[in-house]
């Protein structure tokens, strides 16, 4: 009988072949990849350095709003109300200041000021978004001050009309207010608007 080797159970595997295994490989379909994209370098490897810079307002508005504020603020001293009374005698004038016992140019003074503020930091390259902000509130509080005490004052006027005693005019630093805060208003909306990247 021939001999037909070693039986099954004597059998061994054969070692693998040399060299590298290979693994499968994983397939991708359309618009897959094996490793997200890099981020596309700059000349020296670097991002931009007016990708990193914030934008600020243009330096105009800062200018603008600084002298409305200016405006605010010189108004707030000048005449708001102008009393003509005529009761018991010839016609007697009084001027009221904005400043004046409880009037509201107290406020409106503290609001110049800080929209001083606000549009020097536009000047100096620093007007973030937050400070266009404060400075289109602060604007548009003069403005509604200002309306304010121009309709208490002709309510006022009417008033004093009636019974025969006179009348109260609404005085130029009123409208020195509502001019100069209906500027500024703009001055701070455009600052918002209109932004450059600053340089590093």
């Amino acid at each position: 009988m021939a001999y037909s080797g070693p039986p099954d159970w004597q059998q061994q595997p054969l070692p693998p072949p040399y060299g590298d295994p290979v693994y499968p490989q994983p397939q991708y379909g359309p618009g897959q990849f094996a490793y997200p994209a890099p981020p596309v370098p700059t000349a020296y490897g670097y991002p931009s350095p007016e990708s990193l810079a914030p934008s600020v307002s243009v330096v105009w508005t800062g200018w603008v709003l600084a002298a409305a504020a200016l405006g605010v603020a010189i108004g707030s001293f000048q005449t708001w109300a102008r009393v003509v009374s005529t009761f018991g005698g010839p016609g007697t004038t009084i001027d009221l200041a904005g400043t004046s016992g409880e009037r509201d140019g107290k406020i409106t003074v503290v609001i110049g000021a800080v929209m001083f503020a606000m549009g020097l930091l536009i000047i100096l390259r620093q007007g973030r978004v937050w400070v266009s902000v404060a400075g289109l509130v602060l604007s548009a509080v003069a403005t509604v001050v200002s309306l304010a005490d121009i309709s208490d004052v002709s309510t006022t006027s009417r008033t004093v009309s009636s019974i025969g005693a006179g009348h109260i005019d609404v005085g130029s630093g009123l409208y020195v207010v509502l001019a100069t805060g209906l500027v500024g208003l703009g001055a701070s909306i455009t600052a918002l608007c209109v932004r450059r990247v600053t340089r590093i």
